[in-house]
């Protein structure tokens, strides 16, 4: 009798195999998800905060210490489709700058700032 197919010791045995694969990769996974999240955190800190400095370096004489998010995208120094997409980590957040021999530019969430105009 030559019966083609696969016994169930077989398949119980792949599925244990293929688990524990599962088990080791999802880990990893996850990790590398977290990091790659924490890198757009600090590139979107960034761009913001080089957008603060294009500010400053424009309205040098007249400026407010901390310039706020809103006042970036109401100026143009933000997109509005950055803006969009990014609402919910900037909305509310403010850049300190610091004189001294050369300016210093801090983001900083604050959860007392107002919200921002809507945007269509």
């Amino acid at each position: 009798m030559n019966k083609k197919g696969f016994t169930l010791i077989e398949l119980v045995g792949s599925v244990v195999i293929l688990a524990a694969m599962a088990l080791i990769a999802f880990p990893a996974l996850l990790s590398m998800l977290d990091r790659g999240q924490k890198d757009v955190d600090t590139k979107v800190k960034q761009l913001v905060e080089s957008s603060a400095e294009e500010y400053v370096n424009d309205h040098i004489d007249d400026y407010d210490n901390p310039v706020t998010v809103c006042t970036l995208l109401d100026e143009g120094y933000i997109s509005t489709t950055f803006y969009k997409k990014y609402q919910e980590d900037i909305e509310h957040a403010t850049v300190k700058i610091t004189k001294g021999t050369k300016y210093s530019y801090e983001f900083q969430p604050d959860t007392n700032s107002s919200n921002c105009q809507t945007i269509e």
